[in-house]
């Protein structure tokens, strides 16, 4: 299982708090290289765990 950084788990309570508050959308906003992806998996794990019959959509922007 991947541990996730300090602020990593900053990130997913504020998503977590966000869905409690029954928002639809999160953004991630992390500087490269800190683990926005790793922290979107382990949240669409729990989302998954919380809710199994729920969608979710991962966006990735990337310039070359």
């Amino acid at each position: 299982m991947i541990e996730p950084f300090w602020y990593q788990q900053d990130c997913l309570k504020a998503v977590a708090r966000a869905r409690r508050l029954e928002r639809e959308r999160a953004l991630y906003t992390m500087a490269s290289g800190t683990g926005k992806t790793i922290t979107a998996a382990l949240d669409a794990l729990a989302f998954r765990k919380e809710y199994p019959n729920a969608r979710s959509l991962f966006l990735c922007h990337q310039n070359r």
